[in-house]
């Protein structure tokens, strides 16, 4: 009768425990873990797996391992999805060390073992690491799947490498894997952060071909692309293209499309896509008035950037360094070093430290103010 109760005991955590990690609920998932030790209570594998998975859902790393160790304190044996749920709670080189770990323990590796350690390593920018992960995966008996090579591809982005990328999602076709739009959007980001805009718009173009329907993520790392290389028509274009596929742009579209005219000299169309999407999205932010003040000072419209930093001012709890930095050279190079001077004064009121570029554009703002009062006085 006794072992009867005990089961029902643990049967019934177990359900609590399982509603709890559906519910992302870590912290009352380790409550009801600590009131099964209260109680007396032996843990089985089921209960710590389940505990495991709910604070690694919830990036819990330290709680993970915490657990972990609980596990073997309780002279429980952890398993393979024991692992998996760690390693993917952890950063790389924690995510090494335990995959070193299950395999000390003969424990078999899946495939979820190997896409949360290429993950993991992905997002530490080590591309090298997690390509190596997917070769061993290759050359053993495991098939890689669309985890892993989304993972392969999102550490080549972060680094840069958007040649590897690109052979990452042509592997991927001939492995008839079918890339999802998450592959995609990560190959035009590497295309992106490599400043390779062609090759973004190319596999934008793709999309249809692969049966997918590009997202707004997919379409703002081809215009970030667009913007980066001076591309204001495309980054354009790019932008009415997410209309027309029935998809709304966010403040990363638009703020990238700004810059993108800002680049080109375009203040007229920066200046009409921040007033557009005010109307229409309520609020800027931070990098839509960066944006937009580089192109007013890139134009030398520094009464517009003096406009737009006001209406920022307004908007944002504070101004960047950028916003400032960019209205004191609009200043400087509309010859207004009256004004140049005054906003760097007024930056410590606004909890903004200059830098290196904000002192040099009010210096040589300063120094054309002084020649101009030189001069007048030469002529008198």
């Amino acid at each position: 009768m006794a072992t009867q109760s005990y089961e029902v005991s643990v049967v019934t955590y177990g359900i609590c425990l399982s509603a709890c990690e559906r519910a992302a609920q870590w912290p009352q998932v380790l409550q009801l873990v600590e009131d099964i030790r209260v109680a007396a209570l032996q843990g089985n594998l089921v209960t710590y797996n389940t505990a495991l998975s709910a604070c690694a859902k919830s990036e819990e790393w330290a709680k993970t391992l915490h657990l972990l160790e609980e596990m073997q304190v309780e002279e429980l044996e952890p398993d393979i999805i024991s692992f998996n749920s760690t390693i993917a709670a952890c950063e790389w080189e924690m995510a090494l060390v335990l995959l070193e770990d299950a395999t000390q323990r003969d424990l078999q590796g899946t495939i979820i073992t190997y896409g949360s350690a290429i993950t993991a390593y992905g997002k530490a920018e080590r591309w090298q690491q997690a390509l190596q992960l997917l070769r061993e995966v290759q050359e053993g008996c495991l098939r890689g799947n669309l985890v892993t090579c989304s993972a392969c591809v999102s550490a080549c982005e972060k680094a840069g490498r958007w040649q590897l990328a690109l052979e990452l999602l042509r592997a991927a076709q001939e492995e008839s894997l079918h890339p999802d739009v998450i592959l995609l959007s990560a190959a035009v980001s590497a295309c992106e952060k490599g400043a390779e805009w062609q090759q973004a718009l190319a596999l934008l173009a793709l999309a249809p071909t692969l049966s997918l329907r590009a997202n707004v993520t997919t379409y703002n790392a081809a215009i970030s692309a667009c913007e980066k290389c001076e591309q204001w028509p495309h980054a354009l274009e790019l932008l009415a293209g997410l209309h027309s596929a029935q998809l709304r742009a966010d403040v990363i579209s638009v703020s990238s499309a700004i810059s993108a005219c800002g680049r080109g000299e375009q203040w007229q169309r920066a200046v009409a896509l921040m007033s557009s999407f005010k109307e229409r999205a309520g609020q800027l932010n931070d990098v839509a008035f960066n944006a937009g003040i580089s192109a007013a000072e890139k134009s030398g419209r520094w009464i517009l950037a003096l406009s737009l930093l006001a209406d920022s001012l307004c908007t944002l709890a504070a101004p960047t360094v950028i916003s400032c930095g960019a209205t004191i050279s609009s200043c400087e190079k509309g010859d207004q070093w009256q004004w140049a001077g005054h906003f760097l004064r007024e930056l410590p009121r606004h909890q903004v430290q200059a830098n290196a570029i904000t002192y040099n554009a009010a210096i040589n703002a300063c120094e054309k103010g002084e020649q101009a009062v030189s001069n007048t006085r030469s002529a008198l």
